[in-house]
């Protein structure tokens, strides 16, 4: 089997129809469908139980209780026969020839472990709102987990099973941002990318991970950041999350914005040492960094001196 495509649903009855009506109508035929049923008190399983007796490659899997993403996928994967695997939200929708594009560019290119793909973000109806061109440069992405830009998205990754389970799937320590924790140890190792096309729609609404945990999934960002970010320039957890205020503009002391500043030098410069880039990746690199410098800045004078920096701002 060449493709095992993997969600877990959680209470996802508004949406979960046109995500599983978008795998279905893939133009690659040749998966398995492992859908889990997260201890769901909607008619997710109901849906889904449905669409079982429509189409034979949908494997249900029901939790006994809700374990949350991180586990539930565990789970899926352990069930998982195909030879990569493809994840999807149960509120995102695949383009038709997602999994056919993914699969083409894996086998052409074995030394990726993973490969996601560029996005369309749309709204609670369906509409698109904006795009995601995300980089499909190795040492990029790198740079953009490091730096705060978004550079894969967990529902457009189609990984190598044999891959996954060398690093022991997902870390069950990580209640969100295991998808980034992944990411950062097969970095250590491997290669991973986007493909340059828009194969994922991922819908923005109300019930949204990010939205409704924001302060949780954001301490484990922390977490699994400091690992890559230790790989260039280490730094202490104390440093880290002073560097984060200042990165989301929550400081307003002199003596915090010097430090902050050091060591996002720090970290870049060591980079540019270690990945050797080229002048076209110096480029971009220091593109995204003098952008988020200027906005560090631009936040310190915003609370430190908010009426004048409000004034200069509407001149």
């Amino acid at each position: 089997m060449k493709i095992s495509v993997l969600m877990s649903a959680f209470n996802a009855e508004k949406y979960i129809s046109q995500a599983i009506e978008s795998i279905l109508k893939q133009t690659c035929d040749d998966f398995e469908f492992i859908i889990l049923n997260d201890g769901s008190t909607d008619k997710t399983r109901e849906i889904i139980q449905n669409y079982t007796k429509q189409d034979k490659r949908i494997r249900l899997i029901n939790n006994n209780k809700n374990f949350g993403l991180t586990r539930s996928l565990n789970i899926g994967l352990e069930e998982a026969r195909g030879k990569y695997i493809a994840r999807i939200d149960a509120d995102d929708l695949s383009e038709p020839e997602r999994l056919q594009k993914q699969y083409e560019f894996m086998e052409a290119n074995p030394e990726y472990a993973l490969a996601g793909s560029w996005v369309k973000i749309i709204d609670s109806e369906g509409r698109e709102m904006t795009v995601r061109k995300l980089p499909t440069d190795i040492k990029l992405i790198k740079f953009n987990f490091i730096f705060g830009k978004p550079c894969l998205w967990h529902s457009s990754i189609f990984f190598r099973k044999e891959e996954m389970d060398k690093v022991g799937n997902y870390d069950e320590e990580y209640k969100y941002s295991q998808d980034l924790n992944l990411y950062v140890r097969l970095l250590k190792t491997k290669k991973i990318t986007n493909v340059p096309e828009f194969l994922i729609q991922h819908r923005l609404h109300s019930n949204s991970i990010g939205k409704n945990n924001s302060e949780a999934q954001h301490s484990f960002y922390l977490k699994a950041i400091h690992e890559l970010i230790n790989n260039y320039y280490h730094i202490s957890r104390e440093e880290l999350e002073l560097r984060d205020r200042a990165r989301n503009q929550k400081i307003n002391k002199l003596k915090d914005l010097k430090i902050a500043l050091k060591i996002d030098k720090k970290i870049y410069i060591n980079f540019l040492v270690k990945e050797k880039l080229d002048e076209e990746q110096v480029r971009e690199a220091e593109k995204t960094y003098n952008r988020k410098k200027i906005f560090i800045i631009k936040g310190y004078f915003k609370n430190k001196l908010p009426k004048l920096y409000q004034w200069l701002k509407n001149k």
